[in-house]
């Protein structure tokens, strides 16, 4: 049985929700994150999420069954 693995990324969603003036290659947009390594059922997943809403998502992948293996600032 061969590893599926998946990425999330939150940082389109966060570009769109702070802009940031005339900055539009994302540096500014990515402070802040945290980048949350899930498995379940032999499949990985990366989630990247604004330190702000950690909490929240991190309730929303255990209640999906996801078990957080790490989470780190990115």
């Amino acid at each position: 049985m061969s590893a599926q693995f998946f990425v999330s990324d939150a940082t389109a969603d966060l570009k769109r929700s702070h802009h940031h003036g005339d900055k539009e290659d994302g540096v500014a947009q990515v402070i802040g994150l945290r980048r949350l390594y899930c498995i379940r059922n032999g499949v990985f997943l990366l989630v990247d999420v604004p330190a702000l809403d950690v909490g929240t998502k991190k309730s929303e992948l255990i209640l999906q069954g996801w078990l957080i293996e790490d989470d780190i600032p990115v």
